[in-house]
């Protein structure tokens, strides 16, 4: 039979360094700050905010020209996180958390990925099992390939192709196009 431990980290506590990464890195239940509170050695306010640094989570935005950034990393850190901009392959190596903005055409976020070198970066990020989040166009990139202006190769790594919207639903009422809001997905029949 297994029985959960918690892991209580205690002691040892240098500066507020250690217990950032104390928490980021040792995985730590809890954290013992008695004896920092005890001898005056932090300022409680900075202690907090140590405390708080550590426990917000890091999401890397990838910034490749035509992603809606502002509005992505005020949402991030509205809901408590810290935004990292990656606009170079090697800061994706180490990101744990990565959104792939877009706004634009299918076509030009492909060949803004490929020139800054993010395609295989982000490949990577999805072979590593690493949480990645497309939204709008970046979620479109995701898929195999996009039929927007032409065929264009995407990431590949969902499956699939992105199509246009039919000018008609299945019950022949128009669609509006561009088409923004929540709809219910309904399988084609076969």
């Amino acid at each position: 039979m297994a029985v959960s431990v918690p892991v209580i980290a205690c002691g040892g506590m240098g500066t507020l360094e250690h217990l950032v990464s104390v928490i980021r890195e040792g995985h730590a239940d809890a954290v013992a700050m008695a004896d920092a509170l005890h001898y005056k050695r932090f300022k409680l306010a900075d202690m907090r905010e140590a405390r708080e640094r550590a426990m917000s989570l890091k999401v890397t935005v990838v910034d490749y020209g035509l992603g809606n950034l502002f509005s992505v990393s005020r949402g991030i850190e509205r809901c408590g996180g810290r935004v990292v901009l990656a606009d170079k392959p090697g800061m994706l190596d180490a990101a744990e958390l990565v959104i792939l903005p877009g706004v634009g055409t299918f076509a030009d976020g492909m060949a803004e990925l490929r020139k800054r070198g993010l395609v295989d970066a982000l490949k990577k990020v999805a072979s590593d099992n690493r949480p990645l989040l497309g939204i709008c166009l970046g979620m479109q990139m995701l898929l195999d390939t996009g039929k927007e202006f032409g065929v264009h190769e995407g990431l590949g790594i969902i499956p699939g192709t992105v199509e246009s919207i039919p000018a008609t639903g299945a019950d022949g009422r128009p669609h509006k196009i561009p088409h923004i809001g929540w709809n219910a997905l309904v399988r084609p029949a076969k």
